[in-house]
């Protein structure tokens, strides 16, 4: 029987509702599920998938969701299936009320798999290596609710680049490009070209611009001045307070997330339903 895991967003009842009526399908379609969410696991009463290979995760919520289910399969390469029950889901590829069909097409082998670049990222100390993180999207180092603005000089593969004084840098890869990265300005790149796009927030100089470096490259973030408190994060959820004189290093990483992918709608679709439409609908342009 096909071992099917289950990661969702546990502060939605949506979800949480979706993956019982995903629990109630298992021997109609069968599969076995599992989670490694040890509230899930009680809730619904499920095995948890310690000792067992899943063949793919089922993950339920939003796009945050999808990117920290990334963060504990992409190592061990198995694929993810987003199922939308947040707002955009731009990451996700099925809405809850096609989930029983995709099941289906799941467990018969009838999809694709879309590969997805990861960041490494470490942040330097006085020249240890003080913190390690995987993204999907981003990193971004950025000031404190009441701090002033930061100075960050940027470097490729040791290069001096330019030198950003703004609220923050993005360093993004293609999927994080139309995250973060695009609100602050930045390009939107197709998930398969083999880049990372270094994006300022609020750059305090005309000349402020994104910036897009192949991914063989380690972009090199360096804090030279900081007005009070100064973050890391990695995909918008986890933080590391820096100094002055801190050293991020952030370079693709060999770990890639895969995604499950139905049918023949490419990017630019996704983008244009998800984004482009959402926003025309917004600001009542349709």
């Amino acid at each position: 029987m096909t071992t099917l895991a289950i990661f969702i967003n546990q502060a939605k009842e949506r979800a949480l509702q979706t993956a019982k009526s995903i629990q109630d399908l298992q021997d109609n379609l069968g599969f076995r599920l599992v989670t490694c969410q040890e509230p899930l696991a009680k809730w619904l009463d499920l095995p948890k998938e310690e000792g067992t290979i899943p063949k793919s995760c089922i993950v339920v919520g939003g796009d945050g969701t999808l990117l920290t289910a990334a963060k504990h399969y992409a190592p061990k390469n198995i694929p993810l299936l987003g199922v939308n029950a947040g707002q955009l889901g731009f990451l996700s590829e099925v809405e809850i009320s096609s989930i029983n069909e995709a099941l289906k097409k799941l467990l018969v082998g009838k999809y694709q798999l879309d590969q997805r670049s990861m960041l490494a990222v470490a942040v330097r100390r006085e020249g240890m290596d003080i913190a390690n993180y995987l993204g999907l999207n981003d990193t971004v180092v950025t000031r404190g609710t009441f701090a002033r603005i930061i100075t960050v000089d940027i470097r490729i593969s040791g290069h001096r680049a330019d030198r950003y004084r703004a609220d923050g840098v993005i360093v993004a890869t293609p999927t994080g490009s139309t995250a973060y990265s695009l609100a602050a300005g930045g390009p939107v790149v197709d998930p398969q070209a083999e880049v990372l796009v270094v994006t300022p927030i609020c750059p305090h100089s005309l000349q402020g611009r994104a910036m897009v470096v192949r991914d063989q490259e380690t972009v090199e973030l360096e804090v030279v001045h900081v007005g009070g408190e100064v973050m890391l994060t990695v995909d918008g959820q986890v933080g590391y307070p820096l100094q002055a004189g801190d050293l991020v290093t952030v370079s693709r990483s060999p770990v890639v997330t895969r995604l499950i992918r139905f049918g023949d709608q490419g990017f630019y679709d996704n983008f244009r339903s998800r984004i482009i439409a959402k926003r025309e609908v917004d600001s009542g342009e349709i």
